[in-house]
């Protein structure tokens, strides 16, 4: 396991920039897929460690209101906590990258640091929070699904926390099955039926 910090990353915190450029308030799995279309991003690779903050903080940051520098600096700390998450974290440590991803948002949002007690008790709950949604499918390894779980589980608390409420999203339906030979299919809640 390595920790990754490729041009990719920088990619997608020029999209992100660019998604949320359009002014209005997206769902944060509207963003994530935005994000998740950028050409020549692998299936799974641990920028989606870095999707999952993005799309919340693209979210969360409009929905109050901040500024485009603010969200800029936010996205760039982002990257640099999740390039900081190996790939395969998941089934190595036993601690999904995207559940990590939930928990720097979270963290990020609150500006939580490690010797605060202010929420720091909050954003390691998201992280959890995450992980329970996501260790309830079950595995192998689906990036794009996890992504999705971790956003459906955090979503609701930090709306809660942060006193805003997100406009409704449709439920993400997966178009990347045709390329993942893990793929759990019908097991899967994302799956086109």
């Amino acid at each position: 396991m390595k920790a990754s910090d490729s041009a990719l990353f920088s990619q997608l915190t020029l999209r992100a920039l660019e998604y949320a450029g359009r002014g209005e308030v997206p769902p944060p799995e509207e963003a994530a897929v935005f994000l998740m279309e950028l050409p020549g991003l692998p299936t799974h690779c641990p920028e989606h460690h870095f999707i999952v903050p993005a799309a919340l903080l693209i979210s969360f940051c409009l929905s109050r209101g901040d500024s485009r520098d603010r969200l800029a600096e936010k996205l760039e700390m982002a990257r640099g906590r999740a390039a900081a998450v190996p790939g395969g974290f998941c089934g190595n440590c036993g601690c999904c990258g995207a559940a990590v991803g939930a928990g720097i948002a979270a963290s990020l949002l609150l500006d939580t640091a490690p010797k605060q007690e202010r929420n720091w008790d909050f954003v390691n709950h998201v992280t959890a929070a995450c992980l329970t949604k996501i260790a309830g499918i079950g595995g192998p390894r689906c990036c794009k699904r996890v992504t999705f779980l971790a956003l459906a589980a955090a979503r609701p608390l930090l709306e809660q926390k942060l006193g805003l409420q997100l406009p409704a999203g449709t439920k993400p339906l997966c178009r990347y099955f045709p390329v993942n030979p893990e793929c759990k299919h019908g097991l899967c809640p994302f799956y086109p039926r």
